[in-house]
């Protein structure tokens, strides 16, 4: 975690910011994301710095997984985005927190925790249409989720993945 810490800071710091320089005047906006197979989120994201050919965001954002039972969760995401007029290649890594009830109406998955919590990380590499004012986004991204940890009995599963793309249809507004 603290190596993620240092690399983001190295990033911002790296990539200096001047008002007059600013390629996205709209450095706010709110998203929802329709995935593939099942999973829904809806996120605020902010554009935290830029270079001439290069802007970098975050997005914090809450989501639900599909399955049985359903699991809730929040995620962190950090991506680089292109700068050109108003279509945009991203490339941005992602931190997910998700967390399953695991008691009634679902008997089979009664266990001593009411919640089964796990965690994984997820690249995405993509397209994204945004006006660099303001207006309506729209990304089309392919996710490929890299590990995924459990916590079984108070300990932490960790599970490399087989790194198969998933879909990812976003819209949203910039503010």
């Amino acid at each position: 975690m603290k190596h993620l810490l240092l690399l983001l800071t190295l990033l911002v710091a790296v990539t200096e910011s001047k008002t007059q320089d600013r390629f996205f005047l709209a450095r706010n906006s709110i998203q929802l994301d329709i995935p593939a197979p099942t999973v829904y989120s809806l996120s605020y994201e902010r554009i935290l710095a830029e270079s001439k050919k290069i802007a970098w965001s975050s997005r914090i954002g809450l989501g639900v997984k599909g399955g049985i039972p359903p699991r809730q969760g929040i995620y962190f995401d950090f991506a680089g985005i292109t700068t050109k007029r108003k279509h945009h290649f991203e490339a941005g890594v992602q931190f997910a927190y998700f967390r399953q009830k695991t008691t009634p109406p679902y008997p089979q998955f009664i266990i001593a925790e009411p919640f089964i919590p796990s965690v994984s990380a997820s690249s995405r590499l993509g397209y994204r249409f945004q006006r660099p004012n303001s207006g309506w986004i729209f990304r089309a991204n392919a996710m490929f989720e890299l590990l995924h940890s459990d916590f079984i009995d108070g300990r932490i599963k960790p599970k490399i993945s087989v790194p198969i793309p998933w879909p990812v249809l976003t819209i949203g507004r910039s503010f």
